[in-house]
């Protein structure tokens, strides 16, 4: 019979491998797999080793429509930089993707921060993921992206911030060209 510490330590070890499975990202592998993209290549060598690790996560495939997104986008910084969680409240486009929670985590967040986020279409099905998350030691985070001042990929990280009550979290800082 599992206890719940043993199940407990289960989910966090899954939850672990998840968060850090763009650190298992081979980039050498990835750039011999894709050497005929060139123009894709070109767009992730620009930006440093973790955030090609990220958008390879994210947008992979180095489609069209994904080179078309990213030449759009310069690096702020050269480095993730801490922003103010409380700046990007009031950001409504960061507003807009908290409506892609569980209405459950959205009045955590709500009655801590003050805001009257609502759902709107919910993409994470799972609210224990995010509150899972929350738990972790904010300095394990993975830097977030933020594109134009709104949070696009790791908003479970931005979630979990929130969740938290943190001052401020990583990002990498893209901004449009």
């Amino acid at each position: 019979m599992r206890t719940a510490s043993t199940w407990f330590e289960a989910k966090l070890d899954r939850v672990l491998a998840e968060a850090d499975k763009m650190s298992a990202i081979d980039l050498q592998k990835y750039y011999q797999q894709h050497a005929n993209n060139k123009e894709w290549l070109q767009i992730l060598s620009k930006f440093p080793e973790d955030l090609q690790r990220e958008i390879i996560d994210e947008r992979g495939e180095g489609n069209a429509e994904e080179i078309a997104d990213l030449k759009r986008y310069t690096l702020k910084r050269n480095a993730p930089t801490n922003v103010n969680l409380r700046d990007l409240l009031k950001n409504k486009d960061n507003l807009e993707t908290l409506g892609r929670v569980p209405q459950e985590i959205l009045n955590i967040i709500n009655q801590k921060w003050g805001t009257n986020a609502k759902t709107v279409k919910v993409y994470e099905q799972n609210p224990n993921r995010l509150l899972e998350y929350a738990k972790m030691d904010p300095a394990t985070a993975k830097p977030s992206v933020m594109f134009d001042g709104e949070i696009g990929w790791g908003v479970g990280r931005f979630v979990a911030a929130l969740i938290r009550g943190d001052k401020t979290m990583p990002v990498w800082d893209l901004r449009a060209n």
